[in-house]
């Protein structure tokens, strides 16, 4: 049986875009990409998987966009602001933000925490909000230096970490997953 112009082209080009990570040609293969894929719009925000496989993983995107309106409507409306479509896919980064298209690039971390759901949703959850609040510094024009990529970088985090103090219980167990995932390297 000949293998369909999607199960062929879509892991190439989502291959290509880990193995080069420069904004320019990953928004180019994201842009390709999301034309080949029939995308799921939720809360006006499209979402885009780039295997048939993630479609699980894009309902918990879905569930981590209720989660943010039902418990942060200012976090939320920055989200629906900022961010037009959700691109879940392998990418080296737990997360990136492409201000051209307003494209939020998330990695599948369903794989991360098979029994946790909540954790997932909750890990989504936060990407979502530190992208939206990325966006809000390019909208804002801000300068690119080294200084204010700091700067900006801990305001994101920060902006996430409010919204997971709404879960008390889950928010350590999140943020270890984050850093599980980020490759980060324990110093203890």
């Amino acid at each position: 049986m000949p293998l369909s112009l999607k199960e062929t082209i879509l892991p190439a080009l989502v291959r290509r875009c880990v193995a080069w990570p420069h904004q320019a040609l990953q928004l180019i293969l994201v842009s390709s990409v999301a034309v080949f894929t029939k995308p799921i719009t939720h809360s006006g925000i499209r979402l885009i998987a780039s295997a048939t496989e993630r479609l699980d993983s894009l309902r918990r995107v879905g569930q981590a966009l209720d989660l943010i309106e039902r418990h942060d409507l200012r976090r939320f409306m920055r989200v629906q602001r900022s961010i037009k479509r959700v691109f879940l896919a392998p990418w080296k980064p737990l997360g990136v933000y492409y201000p051209i298209g307003r494209v939020c690039g998330v990695r599948d971390l369903s794989t991360a925490e098979p029994r946790n759901g909540s954790v997932v949703v909750l890990a989504y959850a936060y990407i979502l909000i530190h992208g939206a609040t990325q966006a809000r510094f390019h909208r804002g024009m801000v300068a690119y230096t080294e200084a204010n990529r700091v700067r900006a970088y801990r305001v994101c985090h920060i902006e996430g970490t409010y919204f997971l103090r709404h879960f008390p219980q889950l928010a350590p167990q999140v943020c270890q997953m984050l850093f599980r995932c980020s490759g980060a390297v324990s110093t203890t």
